[in-house]
């Protein structure tokens, strides 16, 4: 009877130890799946939802199990810092360079979160198929990232030439990145905005005669201002001349422009909008607007 008692107290330690084991496997799985690293180029982001751990920047996977072909992705640059979650510590904006196999080179941006040293990734968003990232930064909580794209429509073998800006703000209850839209209202402050301030690029016309008038491509379309003179950009030729401007008041004479000749340009009603234009103002959604003598017609730039 001792015999079977001690050797049923062996099994039982046996299963106790076992369960103890399995429970320090599961545990320590746990920390190691959590998506936290020593610094932003050693953390782990989701890229299409996909678990991906860096490792000094770099992380690799194979494409399928019969081949031994490995898809890349690393963390391109240098990671830009600030703080993106209001504690006032340094967090980290990246972009990530993702090479699946076949043509295509994605590029993502995600971030991560200092908590207490530790950096926790989140989630990331596309920008694109082998675009032409330039510029990163943070403030007020918001992250910029600057790139290059092509026009609708251009082949990829088109070199990126389309400035464009992507804000984002992450949400620490889930570590996800949101899209803060480049409009929002409250996004800008019409008392201390100029007209010297930015490129402006025209987008539409409202008015009261006639339904909205809008460029095809939005890009074809700029204007810049500058002690007195401007230059515009149209779908055709390029423009420039000057301007004069008092309080809100504005008004653009010696207009000149080159001369080549293009089918279903807007150029003229463009030049007729910038002649016709008696007042101007800003919005808090960031636009110039310039409008007619009598308000009836508005041109929008942004």
């Amino acid at each position: 009877m001792n015999k079977i008692k001690i050797f049923g107290l062996f099994m039982l330690a046996i299963l106790v130890f076992g369960v103890a084991l399995k429970l320090f496997e599961i545990g320590d799985r746990n920390q190691s799946e959590n998506i936290i690293g020593n610094d932003p180029v050693n953390a782990v982001y989701l890229v299409d939802e996909e678990e991906f751990r860096f490792e000094d920047g770099l992380f690799t996977k194979v494409i399928a199990q019969e081949s031994s072909f490995l898809a890349t992705a690393k963390i391109f640059g240098e990671p830009v810092y600030g703080d993106l979650d209001g504690d006032g510590d340094n967090d980290a904006l990246v972009i990530i360079v993702y090479q699946p196999g076949g043509s295509g080179t994605f590029y993502y941006v995600g971030a991560s979160i200092n908590n207490d040293g530790r950096y926790q990734g989140t989630d990331t968003i596309l920008l694109g198929d082998r675009i032409s990232p330039q510029t990163m930064e943070i403030n007020n909580g918001i992250g910029l990232v600057n790139f290059a794209d092509r026009k609708d429509g251009e082949p990829m073998a088109t070199s990126p030439t389309v400035g464009k800006t992507l804000r984002v703000k992450v949400d620490t209850d889930d570590y996800r990145l949101g899209v803060v839209e480049n409009d929002f209202v409250g996004e800008a402050d019409p008392d201390t905005m100029k007209l010297s301030m930015k490129e402006w690029v025209w987008f539409k016309t409202l008015s009261d005669s006639e339904d909205e008038m809008a460029p095809p491509n939005v890009e074809d379309f700029s204007l810049v201002f500058a002690d007195g003179t401007f230059k515009a950009k149209t779908d055709c030729n390029a423009l420039s001349g000057l301007y004069q401007s008092k309080d809100n008041k504005l008004s653009f004479n010696s207009i000149v422009s080159t001369e080549m000749f293009c089918q279903d340009s807007l150029e003229s009603e463009f030049i007729s909008y910038l002649n016709e234009t008696a007042t101007y103002q800003f919005t808090a959604k960031g636009e110039l607007l310039l409008l007619s003598e009598e308000g009836d017609k508005v041109i929008y730039f942004k």
